[in-house]
């Protein structure tokens, strides 16, 4: 027989899961993952618990809360950080480690966002084209050759 859980009251999982998204920063779809919900659906699966799911959301808010009350870290200090990093970085003259803080630095404040490769395929419109076609002009038999051009020869006359 199951124990009754109180509504506000976490899973074991979505304990996992808030505990990894607060250590990684903020990756719902890792920490899901490693919460152990199934890999292709993690990203829809932390989207839900992070915006729909009322213990997770607020145990997501009350960790947050804590760390920046207790001052463990904040966007604030990661900029001092990484600000003392650049100025190091200057001094020293190491230039690809003065890019690198720069980059963290942007991505703190948001004005970086991972690259998504998202590819389409074209559609194949001759067949929209076709039917298109016989419905403009219903009498007449229309063939791919009709909708492409292919196969026409305009000297042929």
């Amino acid at each position: 027989m199951t124990k009754a859980r109180k509504p506000r009251e976490l899973t074991p999982k979505q304990a996992q899961f808030v505990a990894t998204y607060i250590a990684n920063g903020g990756n719902g779809v890792r920490a899901a993952i490693e919460a152990g919900y199934a890999e292709k659906s993690a990203a829809g699966r932390a989207h839900t618990l992070l915006t729909t799911v009322p213990a997770v959301m607020d145990a997501v808010a009350k960790m947050r809360t804590e760390i920046t009350e207790r001052g463990i870290y904040n966007v604030e200090r990661a900029m001092q950080d990484f600000e003392s990093d650049a100025e190091f970085c200057r001094k020293n003259k190491q230039g690809t480690a003065l890019v690198r803080a720069h980059e963290n630095m942007a991505r703190i404040a948001g004005l970086l966002v991972e690259k998504i490769d998202m590819r389409v395929q074209p559609p194949d419109i001759s067949q929209v084209l076709i039917e298109a076609r016989k419905r403009v002009m219903p009498s007449r038999e229309t063939t791919y050759s009709d909708v492409t051009g292919e196969g026409l020869n305009p000297l042929d006359d």
